[in-house]
């Protein structure tokens, strides 16, 4: 336990106002006041306070479509502090996708990237497949100064196997 502030509780028993600095992440607030007869009252808050971002989670499926030009995808990320309590103050994300492309509105075409819009803390990213099979594309998602990379997939396709001609044959015993 730090001491980090004291001041004089006024005639009512109001105090006016305490300021004090706490650091991000999990935080006990705990008040002591000394009041008639030398009798002693407690109060005990235990609060949060929001970190900077320092994760990026894919709540959606792994990033994986075949690769035909034509799929499209839609993944969800959710972007946390270091205790992973989701950060709704934040607006907006740059993406950049290695092989691919990226489906949407990008708010910000004088920007390097693709920017999108977060809302209460989750992007929608979507993904269209390119013709080309990888399995070592890069999603990269960056807001505030952090990024993250994710791993898209795009695989060979199955295409029904349609025959196109006569077939004869002859069978004895």
């Amino acid at each position: 336990d730090v001491q980090v502030a004291s001041d004089i509780i006024r005639i009512d028993g109001l105090l006016d106002f305490l300021n004090i600095e706490v650091p991000s992440g999990p935080v006990n607030l705990r008040t002591e006041a000394v009041g008639s007869g030398g009798r002693t009252y407690k109060a005990e808050k235990s609060i949060h306070v929001l970190g900077p971002l320092r994760q990026i989670r894919n709540v959606s499926e792994e990033i994986l479509l075949p690769a035909d030009g034509r799929a499209v995808g839609e993944y969800k990320f959710e972007l946390l502090d270091e205790w992973s309590y989701r950060l709704n103050d934040i607006s907006n994300a740059t993406v950049r996708l290695s092989l691919g492309d990226l489906i949407g509105e990008d708010m910000d075409k004088e920007t390097f990237g693709y920017q999108l819009l977060v809302v209460q803390g989750f992007l929608m990213v979507e993904i269209q497949a390119p013709l080309e099979p990888s399995e070592r594309a890069q999603l990269e998602i960056e807001a505030r100064g952090f990024s993250e990379k994710f791993t898209a997939k795009y695989f060979i396709p199955e295409e029904p196997i349609i025959l196109v001609g006569a077939i004869s044959g002859a069978l004895s015993t």
